[in-house]
């Protein structure tokens, strides 16, 4: 959901959004997060057309590939209905509401612009 490439994060999967697009009822609660996303490995896109994995590990931790074909890892955590991700050697937390039809998943920005997408897959 969340890509490092060269140093940077680029960010996949949600920026903090107001309380009304939160409780739009298109995205996941944070019971649904935790019920659907967590456990799963996510593959997908980024906005700019970038191509990543993160699996979501039930006991905090993620891990994944980036954009640049590097090691992702770092921990989640469900804050509000949005699924935060803390980048090991990046203190700041990003955080996205996520969309979910079928396996398909939707990241979108606090300004609900695209953050990406991917499917959803469960070991």
């Amino acid at each position: 959901m969340l890509l490092r490439a060269s140093g940077f994060c680029l960010v996949l999967v949600f920026g903090l959004m107001t309380g009304a697009a939160a409780a739009d009822s298109e995205f996941l609660t944070a019971q649904e997060i935790q019920a659907d996303i967590i456990g799963g490995t996510i593959t997908g896109t980024t906005a700019e057309n970038a191509t990543w994995s993160e699996t979501y590990h039930a006991d905090g931790v993620f891990s994944g590939a980036g954009v640049d074909g590097g090691v992702l890892t770092g921990r989640w955590e469900i804050q509000d209905a949005f699924l935060c991700v803390i980048y090991d050697g990046d203190p700041v937390a990003s955080c996205w509401a996520v969309q979910l039809d079928g396996d398909t998943v939707r990241y979108v920005s606090e300004h609900g612009s695209d953050g990406g997408h991917g499917t959803l897959g469960r070991e």
